[in-house]
């Protein structure tokens, strides 16, 4: 998996990560979920809202590129995010 931040990592890497952030007791959800398929790829666009424990309210836009090889297996996943608003699931 490839981000536009960090390197690319597998994605046992990039789950352990994910559930990292929730950690301290904040809770994701995901809204404006938006696919669009086409042959060999499906691009994802959706709203990360983080909840965290004081109640801040984290909304991070997300754009994730899947790519399939002709056995419709997984290949390569891309994920682009807003790296500025992301800063704040750190404060």
């Amino acid at each position: 998996m490839a981000q536009n931040v960090g390197t690319t990592q597998p994605v046992a890497e990039a789950l352990v990560g994910l559930r990292a952030l929730t950690d301290d007791g904040s809770t994701l959800r995901y809204e404006n979920v938006r696919r669009f398929i086409s042959p060999g790829v499906v691009t994802e666009l959706h709203d990360a809202i983080f909840t965290k424990s004081d109640g801040r309210e984290v909304r991070i836009d997300i754009c994730v590129v899947i790519q399939f090889d002709s056995d419709g297996l997984i290949m390569r996943t891309d994920e682009y995010l807003d790296s500025r608003a992301a800063q704040a699931l750190f404060k």
